[in-house]
């Protein structure tokens, strides 16, 4: 009797869970009919890695230009090989002293949202003007006018990472649907808060209210402009307090400050006469 010469057939793994947007296909891959195409996401024994790819090019699909399509053009950086290149880069600044550790963490708090949004896969090459826009549309969402404006220029620093270093055989087109507020819009956003403004009394309450070392801080806040920053990291060698003056640099600019201190209370100089120079502002006595 001749036997047969057909091999047995693979039987095709159940979905692992009810869930699962995949099916397996008879060619031994996770599947999915995506706008009347079949498209593949990795192989029957991997059901998680091929979900994960699923969900790194679902969006690119969509949208007309899968990722694989534009790996072929060797146009493929990604997402997150970008933010890494990008942060790394960064790092080295920040070890360095040309960058502060606030603004690192911006930057690492900016390359989160883009992986966010896009995903680590997405090719840079594959955006285009429309993408930049949802982008933007999204952002705007739970963010006003001026820190939408801040993150904005953030993520532009970031492609434009891209860019200056040749990673991208040509620019990233943002089109004008990614541009920050006008000034206009940032001006009436301010204007819709109201005045932000302490007047005399107001600040005498404040000052009589605190006790050291915060009234230091308030003080200094007031008189010299100084930040959260600047207060918390200006050295006690940056005050001379025989000539009534303190001289400390901006942190993130390296421009000098140096700015005339109050006298106390009962101080029977006073700093103008002390310094030889006239100051208006309010008086703290």
């Amino acid at each position: 009797m001749v036997k047969s010469t057909k091999t047995a057939k693979k039987i095709k793994p159940k979905k692992p869970r009810k869930d699962f947007p995949l099916y397996a296909h008879n060619c031994g891959k996770w599947s999915k009919k995506i706008k009347g195409e079949f498209y593949y996401f990795g192989t029957w024994n991997d059901p998680e890695g091929a979900l994960q790819e699923y969900y790194d090019r679902i969006g690119s699909i969509n949208s007309g230009r899968d990722i694989l399509a534009a790996q072929a053009t060797g146009n493929d950086l990604t997402m997150s090989g970008l933010c890494n290149q990008f942060l790394t880069s960064k790092k080295l600044q920040l070890e360095t002293g040309e960058l502060a550790e606030r603004t690192f963490r911006d930057y690492f708090k900016t390359c989160s949202q883009i992986i966010d949004y896009f995903g680590k896969r997405q090719l840079v090459s594959s955006l285009v003007p429309t993408d930049f826009g949802a982008f933007k549309a999204k952002l705007a969402k739970n963010r006003g006018p001026v820190t939408l404006a801040s993150d904005i220029q953030h993520i532009r620093v970031v492609f434009n990472f891209a860019e200056k270093n040749k990673l991208v055989s040509s620019p990233v087109e943002y089109g004008d649907r990614f541009d920050k507020p006008s000034k206009k819009v940032l001006r009436k956003s301010r204007n819709a808060k109201g005045p932000r403004m302490f007047e005399a009394d107001d600040l005498r309450t404040i000052i009589a209210a605190a006790e050291q070392p915060l009234k230091a801080m308030i003080l200094l806040g007031i008189n010299c402009g100084f930040g959260q920053t600047d207060i918390a990291t200006v050295p006690q060698t940056a005050f001379d307090l025989k000539c009534g003056m303190v001289n400390y640099p901006r942190p993130k600019t390296a421009i000098i400050r140096r700015c005339p201190l109050w006298p106390s209370p009962d101080c029977s100089t006073s700093l103008s006469e002390r310094i030889g120079v006239h100051r208006s502002g309010v008086l703290l006595e």
